[in-house]
C-alpha cells in the first residue's frame, strides 16, 4: 500500500511500472499533496466487499504548491477486480488527469467518484463492464474518447464530452454537456463535431 497521509505537502510524486495489489483498503490514499503522477501502474484487487471506504484510489485533500495550483494524474493504468471504489476523490483544490486509464470488473460497478475539485480530464478512459459509472462532481469537467457506460456530470462551471461511448445514448450525461462554451469566448460547439 502507498499511504502518503504523514508526507504532509509532499510534491511530484512519481510511480512508474509498480504494481500495488491485494490491499484491504486503498492500494494508494494521498492526503495533502500537490503534485502526483502514475505511470504504467497497475492495482488490482484492492478494497473490502461492500465497503464504499476501500479501493485503489483515495484522494483526500491536496495543497497548492509554488506556483499557485496542485495536480495529478494517471497515464497508462490499469485497475482490475477493486471493491470499493476504484477511483475516489473527496474535494481538493486539484487539477486531475486520467489518460489511457482502463478500469476492468469494478465491485457493484463503482468505477469513478470525482468529489468537488478545480478540474478534471478523461482521456481515452475505458471502463468496459455494463453499469459502469463516473459520477463528476468537478467544477470543470471535460472527457474525450473512451468508453464510460454511465456519466452522471454534476460539474458547475463547464464540461463537455467529445466521441466517448455510452452503454445508452446520453445515458447519465445532461443535454447542456452537448453545447459546451469554448474558453472565455461566446461561442459554442456541438460535441462531437469539430469546433
Amino acid at each position: 500500500q502507498a499511504d502518503v497521509a504523514n508526507g504532509v505537502g509532499a510534491n511530484l510524486i512519481q510511480f512508474f511500472g509498480v504494481v500495488i495489489s491485494a490491499n484491504s483498503s486503498f492500494a494508494v490514499d494521498l492526503v495533502q499533496v500537490d503534485g502526483f503522477a502514475f505511470y504504467g501502474t497497475d492495482m488490482s484487487g484492492n478494497g473490502t466487499a461492500a465497503d464504499t471506504n476501500t479501493g485503489a484510489v483515495r484522494i483526500r485533500s491536496s495543497v497548492d504548491d509554488e506556483i499557485g495550483t496542485a495536480f495529478g494524474s494517471f497515464n497508462d493504468c490499469w485497475f482490475e477486480a477493486n471493491k470499493g471504489w476504484t477511483f475516489y476523490s473527496e474535494s481538493a483544490e486539484l487539477q486531475l488527469t486520467l489518460n489511457n486509464v482502463q478500469i476492468t470488473g469494478p465491485e457493484s460497478n463503482r468505477s469513478i467518484y470525482i468529489g468537488d475539485i478545480r478540474s478534471v480530464e478523461l482521456t481515452n478512459v475505458v471502463c468496459p463492464s455494463a453499469g459502469d459509472e463516473a459520477q463528476i462532481n468537478a467544477k470543470n469537467f471535460l472527457c474525450f474518447g473512451g468508453f464510460i457506460a454511465v456519466i452522471t456530470d454534476n460539474s458547475t462551471v463547464s464540461s463537455a464530452v467529445f466521441g466517448t461511448r455510452t452503454q445508452s445514448a446520453g445515458s447519465g450525461i445532461r443535454a447542456r454537456q452537448f453545447t459546451p462554451k469554448i474558453g472565455g469566448s461566446t461561442s459554442y460547439g456541438i460535441a462531437p463535431a469539430t469546433v
